[in-house]
């Protein structure tokens, strides 16, 4: 920790805090100190002083909220996957069940969702080519159809979707995507 008379300057370091120097950066603040004035005699980035005294403005305490600590959401298309998951496979094990939330593939567009696909196991490029065949061309097919429009698919970068054969694949079907 450096003093008020040191000329060192650590703006633009961060150093995670004790809920002492939290504290103490809020009593300066109330006090009327400065933020380059607390920086220094705190010896924190300029920065991060800023967001504590942010912090203290917004909740009136230097000290960041804990979570509620509940159990998130899940829609009713998770909770029909789970379900039949469990059906399969009474004994399915947590881990299973989380990957499986984990690995699905599903397709929106600005006026709805198309088919909700989860996968076993990570995707490779195989994998996802059946996924899309099975599940998503004709969807996709049928929207284009009904639309009287054509669409652009987009995917992330994953390796799975940027592949030789899935390119050429999607070329084949006509698929119209951005290029990577």
């Amino acid at each position: 920790m450096q003093d008020a008379n040191s000329s060192e300057n650590t703006h633009g370091s961060y150093e995670k805090a004790n809920p002492y120097k939290y504290r103490c950066i809020m009593y300066m603040y109330l006090a009327n100190y400065g933020a380059t004035q607390i920086s220094l005699v705190v010896g924190m980035s300029l920065s991060t002083v800023k967001y504590i005294v942010k912090r203290v403005d917004k909740t009136g305490s230097p000290e960041s909220r804990k979570g509620s600590r509940q159990p998130r959401k899940i829609d009713e298309r998770t909770e029909r996957h789970l379900v039949q998951i469990v059906c399969k496979d009474p004994f399915a094990s947590f881990s299973r069940l989380r990957a499986s939330l984990k690995n699905m593939e599903s397709c929106f567009w600005a006026s709805g969702f198309g088919p909700l696909v989860f996968l076993d196991g990570n995707a490779n490029q195989d994998q996802y080519v059946n996924t899309l065949a099975q599940n998503f061309l004709p969807w996709f097919q049928n929207l284009s159809w009904e639309q009287n429009r054509s669409f652009v698919f987009q995917e992330d970068n994953a390796s799975c979707h940027t592949g030789l054969y899935l390119r050429w694949w999607k070329d084949s079907h006509e698929i119209r995507g951005f290029d990577y």
